[in-house]
């Protein structure tokens, strides 16, 4: 799990180092701090109570025959989530190391 977890962190890291600015250090780093606490407050919002919108979803491409509607529902909205988070995760630190490397 931890060489994943690794790979992940660095296959972003690299992946956003060559596409979200890559010729100007401090705009990557405040849009993807940017990004990344928009991310995570959207991300909390879909683990409230209050979100229907992976109810929605799932209506909208309803599940084979052999799966209820419910656990369509948990599946996607686990993988919104899961992928959510990591990906805020990522842009959190990523524009708060570039800001510190840019300020220093």
């Amino acid at each position: 799990t931890g060489i994943l977890c690794a790979s992940y962190w660095r296959g972003s890291w690299y992946f956003l180092d060559h596409t979200l600015f890559p010729e100007n250090r401090f705009r990557s780093g405040v849009v993807s701090l940017a990004s990344g606490i928009t991310l995570l407050g959207m991300k909390q919002y879909i683990l409230s109570p209050s979100y229907n919108g992976t109810k929605q979803l799932v209506r909208v491409f309803p599940p084979p025959k052999s799966t209820s509607l419910r656990t369509r529902y948990l599946q996607t909205n686990r993988f919104i989530v899961l992928y959510g988070i990591s990906s805020a995760c990522v842009l959190l630190w990523r524009g708060t190391w570039l800001l510190w490397d840019e300020a220093a």
